[in-house]
């Protein structure tokens, strides 16, 4: 018989309120104010089978599960949630490294609530009119990718691949629009191009 795992301690914000980053999977359990410092753990709670959760949790999982899945819906490398290290498949991966405070900004644009210690986005003088996470540094290469990632993959749904532009229509759109050199454009379009999207017409 499996074991009937309980759900997670409480979040030990003495030390969580100073960390800049987490787990994705972490930053959620935090966000409902439970600990994932068991990890082993706190990791089969939330991704294992029902019959291993007590039937008292599962309200509790339900919100977790539900969080779970709409954060990673909005995991990329230009945010909103910005993954930290990029690999193959980080979008969907419950393991990739996100910013805490950043987590904290979007999480509380969707609604939701946090608990009062969880790290939370401070202004920065030097950040406060910069594009980037890095700060100001800014070229006019990262100008054009910035755009083309707007223009072409803010309506990207992952369970929907007609969603995603081709490196065609994206370089296309550099040249013509953007006067980027046609080589410059289509290393701008495979920079941008989803890990592991299929090649070919989108079905």
């Amino acid at each position: 018989m499996d074991e009937i795992i309980g759900k997670p301690a409480m979040a030990n914000w003495d030390v969580w309120a100073e960390m800049p980053s987490s787990e994705l999977w972490q930053a959620v359990l935090l966000s409902i104010d439970l600990s994932p410092d068991d990890a082993e753990r706190a990791f089969n709670w939330l991704f294992g089978s029902s019959h291993q959760r007590r039937a008292a949790d599962s309200e509790l999982h339900y919100e977790c599960a539900r969080r779970m899945k709409i954060a990673t819906a909005h995991v990329s490398f230009c945010g909103p949630i910005t993954a930290l290290q990029l690999y193959s498949g980080y979008e969907q991966d419950p393991k990739t490294k996100v910013g805490l405070r950043e987590f904290s900004s979007w999480a509380t644009s969707k609604g939701w609530s946090l608990p009062i210690k969880f790290p939370s986005a401070i202004p920065n003088v030097a950040m406060a009119n910069s594009r980037w996470p890095w700060g100001s540094h800014h070229t006019e290469l990262l100008g054009h990718l910035d755009a083309a990632a707007r223009k072409w993959w803010v309506n990207y749904d992952p369970t929907d691949a007609t969603t995603a532009p081709t490196n065609k229509d994206v370089s296309e759109w550099l040249v013509n629009d953007r006067n980027v050199s046609q080589k410059m454009a289509e290393s701008i379009a495979t920079l941008l191009r989803l890990d592991g999207l299929p090649t070919g017409p989108r079905k």
